[in-house]
């Protein structure tokens, strides 16, 4: 029985693709731990130099919020970038 040929980029895309799927996982699993730490830290440094009021009062103004927002942006981005140049980029 003869095997069927197969393209030439299907078969490179195949090979490549568990490259992505590692990045990917990598880039979600590295930003959730940053993420976290982050909230702990923030989170220790509340207990300690904070009244709780006064950290309900600054989630609540929406500016502790607009903070997180642009951090996980850079975060992401960076994470991105590093698993990208881990896992798919080849130098």
């Amino acid at each position: 029985m003869r095997k069927a040929k197969l393209d030439p980029d299907v078969i490179i895309w195949e090979n490549n693709m568990g490259k992505y799927i590692i990045t990917y996982i990598v880039f979600i699993v590295s930003t959730l731990a940053i993420m976290f730490l982050v909230g702990v830290v923030l989170g220790l440094f509340a207990l300690f130099f904070s009244d709780p009021r006064q950290m309900q009062s600054s989630i609540q103004g929406g500016s502790l919020q607009v903070f997180i927002q642009l951090l996980s942006l850079v975060v992401g981005f960076f994470c991105f970038r590093f698993s990208i140049r881990r896992f798919v980029e080849n130098d």
